[in-house]
Order: C-alpha cells, then sequence, then structure tokens
C-alpha cells in the first residue's frame, strides 16, 4: 500500500484529503503541525507528499533533499505562484476546492497507476509494415495531411491561451502579457512569427474571433478588442466581473466564457455584454472553449480529455469523450483550441519550457 503525507494548516482540508485518499487505497499520515509533518518525512518512506508551499521551504532550511513527488496546496488559483513551486521542485499544484476526481487523478498519475490497456499482439508478415508505411507516406504525399500527431516547442514560460484559424494560431502569454501570431506550420518544429501584440497593464488569458476581429480576456477580467495593429491600444469591450477565466468563444450571438475557480460556464448577450445565465461545471475541470452544432468542445483537465459538453438545466453535462487520455507529454496544460477536427494543446513540461501538442479529435 502506498503511503501519502498530508499537511494543511486547516483541519477540515486534512480529512477531506485524508478521507479522499484513504477511500482510495492508500496509507495516508496527516499530522497537524508542520514540524510533525516534517518529522513524519524525515522518518517514513514516503511515496507523495501532499501539503502547503511552506513545506518546502521549511525542507529547503534544513537542507533537507525532496525525496518524493510533492503536489503543492494552493489557497488559490495562482499561476505565478504555480510555476515558482514547479520550479522548486514540485510536480503538481492543486488549488481548491480539492475535488475527489482530481485529487485522487493527480495521485494515480505521479505514482504511475494510470490504467494502460494491453493489446495482444499480432503477428503480420515482416514486409507488411514496410508496404503499408509507403503506402500511408503515399496518401500524404498526395493529399498533403497533417501528421497525426505534432509536438513543437515553445518559446514561453507561461502560455495562457490559444486561438487557431486556417492561417494563423494565436497564442498568448503571461509573463510577457503578450498575444503572438503565427502563421501555421505543417511539418515544421518552429512558428514563423508573424506579429506581436504586447500589453504592460494586463495578462491576457482567453482568445476569440468575432467577424474577423480578434478579442481577449485579460486577467483583470476584462474584454478587449485588437484592431490587428500590433502598435495599436485594444478598445476595453466590457468589464465581465468574473475572474479564473480558461476560454471563451462567440456563438449564436452570444460570448461564452469558462472559469476554473469556481468552474462554471457563463453566457453574455454580445450587444451589450450584460451577464445571461449559467451553469456549472461539477464533472470537469474546462480549459478552453470551442461551439459545435451538438454543444461545447472544451479539454477537461481532470481526465486529460477533449470532451463535448452541453448546458442542461443548471449543469454543464458531459457527453462524451473526443480524444484519448493526453498521456504523450507530461505537464500542466493551460490552454485549447481546435480548428475543425484537429486540436491545439500547450503543455507546460517543465518550469520556463512548454510545448503546443498537436493531435486528431473525434467530433
Amino acid at each position: 500500500m502506498k503511503t501519502i503525507l498530508v499537511y494543511h494548516q486547516s483541519a477540515e482540508v486534512r480529512q477531506n484529503l485524508k478521507d479522499i485518499l484513504t477511500n482510495a487505497g492508500y496509507q495516508v499520515l496527516s499530522p497537524e503541525e508542520i514540524i510533525e509533518a516534517i518529522n513524519h518525512y524525515a522518518a517514513k518512506n514516503l511515496d507523495l507528499i501532499i501539503a502547503e508551499p511552506q513545506f518546502l521551504t521549511y525542507l529547503s532550511r534544513q537542507s533537507q533533499p525532496l525525496r518524493a513527488p510533492f503536489v503543492a496546496l494552493l489557497d488559490r488559483t495562482d499561476a505565478r505562484l504555480a510555476v515558482e513551486l514547479l520550479q522548486n521542485g514540485a510536480r503538481e499544484c492543486l488549488s481548491p476546492p480539492y475535488r475527489q476526481v482530481e485529487v485522487v487523478g493527480t495521485v494515480q498519475y505521479l505514482l504511475g497507476e494510470e490504467p494502460r490497456k494491453i493489446k495482444k499482439p499480432i503477428t503480420v508478415p515482416f514486409w507488411l509494415p514496410f508496404v503499408g508505411g509507403l503506402f500511408l507516406l503515399g496518401l500524404w504525399w498526395f493529399f498533403g495531411k497533417q501528421p497525426a500527431v505534432q509536438i513543437i516547442d515553445l518559446p514561453y514560460d507561461e502560455p495562457t491561451a490559444i486561438l487557431a484559424d486556417r492561417n494563423f494560431i494565436w497564442i498568448s502569454d503571461w509573463y510577457t502579457q503578450s498575444i503572438y501570431q503565427y502563421e501555421q506550420p505543417v511539418l515544421e518544429r518552429y512558428f514563423r512569427l508573424s506579429t506581436v501584440n504586447h500589453f504592460s497593464d494586463f495578462g491576457p488569458v482567453a482568445l476569440a474571433k468575432k467577424d474577423d476581429v480578434l478579442y481577449s480576456i485579460g486577467n483583470d477580467g476584462i474584454l478587449r478588442r485588437h484592431s490587428g495593429d500590433e502598435h495599436s491600444v485594444p478598445e476595453i469591450v466590457a468589464d465581465l466581473k468574473i475572474t479564473g477565466v480558461t476560454g471563451m468563444c462567440f456563438a449564436d450571438d452570444y460570448l461564452w466564457v469558462v472559469t476554473n475557480n469556481p468552474a462554471k460556464l457563463y453566457q453574455f448577450n454580445t450587444s451589450s455584454f450584460n451577464p445571461g445565465r449559467e451553469w456549472n461545471c461539477s464533472d470537469i475541470q474546462p480549459i478552453g472553449l470551442e461551439k459545435v452544432n451538438d454543444g461545447f468542445l472544451t479539454l477537461d483537465t481532470f481526465s486529460r480529455r477533449v470532451v463535448l459538453v452541453n448546458p442542461e438545466g443548471n449543469e454543464l453535462v458531459l457527453k462524451k469523450n473526443c480524444s484519448s487520455r493526453i498521456l504523450i507529454l507530461s505537464g500542466r496544460i493551460t490552454a485549447f483550441a481546435r480548428l475543425k477536427k484537429r486540436a491545439f494543446v500547450t503543455i507546460l513540461v517543465s518550469p520556463k519550457h512548454s510545448k503546443l501538442f498537436c493531435f486528431n479529435i473525434r467530433i
């Protein structure tokens, strides 16, 4: 049985996490004081540590190395603090509310307990893969199709949003507070930079287009319109008065926005941008938002899958999975966009190192 050390100043949070992990089949140590937690760390052979950031500070003061995967418990969603903790040794960060599916999923992922489907090997003639490869290569050469999966390096510390159309990809970065426009690559490993829009007063966290005009929402919750001139100041359209935005899109004369803390879908009328209805996201933690005929596509960071969801009653209901679980790259998913049946996901694979993961989805 795997042993997990849990420390939080709040007894309620400690008990909640202990109950979640105990029910999942783990042995849990949950000391009340930080010194007691450090003593457990020194004396026990731990498989995982889930604690507040001050745990790392105490270890550093005592010159003790971090000998087990560490999950930091944040008191709020804070991208800058999360990146700093990842730089200092944390493997993942969790922010409240600490839901069972998120906690257990993170633990299973870090402990390597993710279930794998084992397929029975099939015996084929030795020449068949070679002939099949030539056939597929010929199809690609003839039709000019993109490969099923692309992984492209990005030069950003904290990509926060992505938007794609037939010609360009836009990526916003938290730390430089800029929006970068790139020409879409086909088989290239790097984008060709087209324009850069830098904004010193806000960090863009969501992007969308309406009538060929680019819009963004900043970390201040304000919707802005961009003229396309890289030297112009974006026009403030409306203060949406929401925080934790992770995605947006325009559809059916409405602006739709998803947030992660709390996890909700919001509707705004595009004529006045007054708030309309809102839906809770109890089953998913959404990043990015794309409208399709029978609902919305978003990326659920709980399951690390692209999913189809639909507003029903007061809930955003999960309808189906549209992709396999994203396990080819470890790290924190920060943004999602779609172009037809192609998904674009930015992943912070390590501090100051992000990648763009492109793959096909089923709609």
